[in-house]
């Protein structure tokens, strides 16, 4: 063989050699990625809701969050310092402490109470120093007092009957306030004063009003309803005045903290189905405004409740019922409401809708809006 022959050969199995290396090393390159994308992805996509993206065959709960005002939604669902989530959670209630947005408190259908200190970026698990709180309470609604935040109250069922619990230190330790007299009585809903937290107001399963004087140390019973008693709302701008929801039929409406009652259920019977209601919200600068969601839509009331009207809403009327309604409170234009797993937002106060799709199949059941940054909205998700 000619040397220049040999040379040619050499150079030519030098060159397929560096191919080789170059070629398997693209291979191992893309396996590698090809591997992370398989196993990141899913993780993502379960994690993310991006605009018009819908999984309905999902399992996750627990709290959506967005940063933009509703195009994209995240699932937040971290516990700190551990594996563990809440992402199978129902959240019954949310709320955010007056004056700090980052501590946020969180209730649950059966795992206690829970609070974020990063504005709901993760959450921890709080349990009671005193033992008297159980980790797997259900917590129907929690009430921060506006003038003290480490003081908290809760309406929670556990043991077997329902009662009222208060903290005065942010969560650490409990004491019971009150107990329903009655096994497998609850108590659905707990409000307090905005004006005089020394005012507090209990709804029980059996129908009872209560009402607290004293910071809820006390408790009397001025009215029995033929009803379980769902949602108190209180009037922020005059605290005297409550909207009472029972749980099948019934809507009432006080001016004396409880004394007497105006019943204004006739007020929507022109919408059969709204007889099952979900909730009651005020408007946050005009005090005769009401929306009430149900089982028919979304109602408006300007008139204190006296008479309504239904808003066309993207949800037709008897088909889905609206879980909630959360309304800006710089800027009354601004509504969100949820049906399904869907949240729906207007700019003008209900009259035109755009629709965003949350990562889950089950419902939107609670929707807060962020007071210091309206852009971020939460969402808690129930069964």
């Amino acid at each position: 063989m000619r040397v220049d022959t040999f040379i040619f050969v050499n150079r030519q199995s030098s060159i397929v050699n560096r191919f080789l290396k170059v070629a398997i090393s693209l291979i191992i390159i893309f396996l590698i990625l090809g591997a992370i994308l398989f196993f990141a992805v899913p993780f993502l996509l379960q994690n993310i809701s991006f605009p018009g993206f819908s999984s309905s065959g999902s399992g996750i709960a627990g709290i959506f969050k967005t940063i933009d005002g509703g195009d994209f939604w995240f699932s937040k669902n971290n516990i700190e310092s551990s594996k563990s989530t809440i992402g199978s959670a129902n959240i019954l209630d949310l709320v955010l402490d007056p004056f700090d947005n980052n501590i946020m408190y969180a209730g649950t259908n059966g795992a206690g109470i829970l609070k974020s200190i990063n504005n709901g970026e993760s959450w921890k698990r709080l349990v009671d120093d005193n033992n008297l709180l159980a980790s797997s309470a259900v917590i129907n609604q929690i009430a921060i007092n506006p003038r003290d935040p480490a003081h908290i109250f809760i309406a929670a069922f556990q043991g077997g009957s329902g009662g009222i619990f208060k903290t005065e230190d942010a969560g650490r330790s409990w004491k019971q306030l009150y107990i329903v007299p009655l096994a497998k009585q609850d108590i659905k809903t707990l409000v307090i004063d905005p004006l005089n937290p020394n005012f507090l107001y209990a709804g029980t399963t059996a129908g009872g009003f209560l009402v607290s004087s004293d910071g809820g140390e006390s408790w009397r019973a001025l009215k029995w309803f033929f009803d379980p008693i769902k949602k108190i709302v209180i009037n922020p701008f005059s605290s005297a005045e409550l909207f009472l929801v029972l749980e099948n039929r019934g809507f009432y409406k006080t001016a004396d903290r409880g004394e007497n009652w105006k019943d204004l259920t006739h007020t929507f019977s022109g919408y059969p189905s709204a007889i099952r209601v979900e909730n009651i919200v005020l408007d946050p600068q005009r005090p005769n405004v009401l929306y009430m969601t149900s089982m028919y839509g979304l109602l408006k009331s300007t008139d204190g409740g006296n008479s309504w009207r239904s808003l066309k809403i993207l949800v037709s009327p008897e088909t889905l019922p609206v879980q909630d309604i959360a309304i800006d409170r710089n800027n009354y234009k601004m509504i969100y409401i949820s049906a399904g797993s869907k949240i729906y937002i207007s700019n003008d106060e209900g009259e035109n809708w755009t629709v965003k799709s949350l990562n889950t199949g089950k419902n939107a059941k609670l929707i807060r809006i962020d007071y210091k940054n309206p852009k971020v909205i939460f969402v808690g998700i129930h069964k």
